[in-house]
């Protein structure tokens, strides 16, 4: 049992376990005596990458192959982004049921405001303004208590996200640049 460190980046949560490899032949490979499922070249920034990966097909047994790291990260991408699509569904779907919610929320709340001033409106036409000024005054009330919460709303929103951002990575885990910065 030991604690082991990969690299100087967060694991986003990933669990990983360190076996000698004896241990892991015995655990990954039963009944073979070695083998290995893959295995990583590291090079000098000033090495040739198509060089470096064709002296290692050249010596690799027939059904491997080599890919360079910038392929491995691509097909690694695509494949991830493959296997979570459903999650942008997810969210879209999500976002549409809030916003079609806020929007009942926010008619329903200005109704109920506008009906309890109804005797300070039928005083503003009582005074001699027209059914358009009247009217005008609320949707201009109304333009402005939405441009000050959705203002509001989102600080708040950047705020709080870049706040749990701060948190997990306090507790040792690296959400990368999910969070935008201000």
């Amino acid at each position: 049992v030991g604690i082991g460190k990969w690299g100087t980046g967060g694991t986003s949560g990933a669990a990983y376990a360190f076996f000698t490899d004896a241990a892991a032949r015995q655990i990954l490979l039963p009944g073979q005596q070695s083998g290995y499922f893959s295995a990583w070249v590291v090079t000098d920034q000033k090495s040739d990458i198509t060089k470096v990966s064709a002296a290692v097909t050249s010596v690799l047994p027939p059904g491997y192959e080599a890919e360079n790291g910038k392929d491995a990260s691509k097909d690694a991408a695509q494949e991830l982004e493959k296997a979570l699509g459903f999650m942008n569904t997810f969210f879209l779907v999500f976002a549409g049921i809030s916003l079609l919610v806020a929007a009942f929320l926010i008619f329903n709340t200005f109704s109920i405001i506008v009906n309890q001033r109804e005797k300070e409106l039928a005083l503003y036409r009582a005074l001699g303004a027209s059914k358009w000024q009247v009217q005008i005054s609320v949707l201009l009330e109304a333009f402005i208590v939405a441009i000050l919460g959705a203002t509001l709303g989102l600080l708040l929103g950047l705020g709080l996200a870049t706040g749990i951002s701060q948190l997990v990575a306090k507790a040792g885990y690296d959400l990368g640049t999910l969070v935008p910065r201000i």
